[in-house]
């Protein structure tokens, strides 16, 4: 079980790479090799940083594994009421920054790595490996690349708030914790 939540924050740390790519495309028109290698890069950065969490959080859980879970569960719902708090306040902010220009792309692969960061952290806790990060970078790869080619066709942008959906994920995740330990 822990496994698939692990895949479906993935999906969900995706999407923004996704969102960050197809709104590339969209402003943008043409294919600028140079861009498909910034979103590239930015799909390595947040599996990057995803090992960083998942190797910390499995240090943490061996050098104190009794506690694991608890801390586990208590990041993962610090970490769903900061995406509420993406989803309501730094939507506008995300929106507005113009993920063409360089340090409105810094700013959004910023937000992202933070996230991956944090996702890394809470299931290293719970025992996922540093090889599960394979999976991050497949994932974060696909999502950059479809959503830059799906950004071509797109007539308008869509005002989607992934950030709720995700925020009720991660607590689902820290209350299914709690509960099973």
């Amino acid at each position: 079980m822990i496994f698939t939540f692990y895949i479906v924050s993935l999906f969900l740390l995706g999407i923004e790479l996704f969102l960050m790519a197809s709104i590339t495309a969209f402003f943008q028109k043409k294919v600028f090799v140079a861009d498909g290698f910034k979103l590239l890069g930015a799909a390595i950065a947040a599996s990057l940083l995803l090992g960083v969490g998942l190797f910390l959080g499995n240090l943490v859980g061996q050098t104190w594994p009794q506690f694991n879970n608890w801390y586990a569960a208590s990041l993962f719902f610090i970490f769903s009421i900061k995406m509420l708090f993406d989803g309501f306040k730094l939507n506008r902010l995300k929106r507005a920054v113009n993920p063409i220009d360089k340090q409105g792309y810094r700013i959004l692969t910023v937000l992202m790595l933070i996230n991956s960061f944090f996702v890394g952290l809470g299931f290293g806790l719970l025992e996922q490996t540093v090889i599960s990060l394979l999976y991050g970078l497949t994932i974060f790869t696909i999502f950059a690349l479809v959503g830059y080619l799906m950004g071509f066709r797109m007539k308008k942008l869509k005002q989607g708030r992934y950030e709720l959906f995700a925020a009720i994920f991660y607590l689902v995740i820290a209350v299914t914790i709690a509960i099973n330990n």
